[in-house]
């Protein structure tokens, strides 16, 4: 058991590095990211507003935070990343989804890891790919997130601003937090706080949910496992 936790690590690393060098490139280019120019306008004008209202303070000034002009910053910066938010969304749920389909259940991690998806039902099928990935802790940009609940920031964007924004935002993160407390559960292996030390807070929470369940909740939904390549 510990030897296929270590190769579902290995295999994440590798998938989610792929996956960024992807996104990254893709993001470059400007038919697929005609935003990026006035993102990065949106972003200089976050830099001064922080500068001139946080740069000093030691402690938060919440009245800031929920002033009109911070909340158009902030929406601002999230409406012209919808982009890039698109491609990343687009990006992760193909190669999630496709590669374990087309190569018997291995993306180009497991592939090297000598691992592979398999199905309770028999047969791995698109949709049970696809609600996996939709509810799997994503780690990329230094957020962890699902892929489901990006795509209801990303909505709440377009439909939302201001305060509404805001709290819709708010109410997504909080429930994204839950959903990953209950992913998580209590610690058990010994030498967690290794790794703790070795890696982000984000990277640590998706090692830790591979290294503490067996089964994961996005595993019980799509009737999925990981197991490992037999003869090898």
């Amino acid at each position: 058991m510990k030897d296929i936790k270590i190769k579902r690590i290995c295999a994440y690393v590798i998938d989610i590095f792929i996956v960024l060098i992807l996104v990254t490139l893709l993001s470059q280019i400007n038919v697929l990211n005609p935003y990026k120019k006035k993102y990065d306008k949106a972003y200089e004008k976050y830099t001064e507003f922080y500068e001139e209202n946080f740069s000093e303070n030691t402690t938060i000034d919440y009245d800031t935070l929920k002033s009109p002009e911070y909340l158009d910053i902030m929406h601002d910066l999230s409406y012209y990343s919808i982009s890039y938010s698109i491609i990343e969304i687009v990006v992760i749920i193909l190669y999630f989804t496709l590669f374990p389909l087309l190569f018997d259940g291995q993306t180009i991690g497991k592939k090297i890891c000598k691992i592979k998806l398999s199905s309770d039902k028999g047969k791995l099928t698109f949709g049970s790919l696809l609600i996996r990935v939709l509810f799997y802790p994503i780690f990329t940009n230094i957020i962890l997130y699902t892929t489901l609940s990006n795509i209801l920031t990303l909505l709440c964007v377009i439909l939302f601003k201001g305060k509404i924004y805001f709290y819709s935002n708010l109410i997504i993160s909080i429930i994204a937090t839950i959903y990953f407390l209950l992913i998580i559960g209590k610690p058990k292996n010994k030498h967690i706080t290794i790794i703790k030390k070795a890696t982000s807070s984000s990277v640590y929470i998706d090692i830790l949910f591979m290294i503490n369940k067996d089964v994961s909740i996005h595993e019980k939904l799509s009737h999925t496992k990981v197991e490992l390549i037999k003869g090898v």
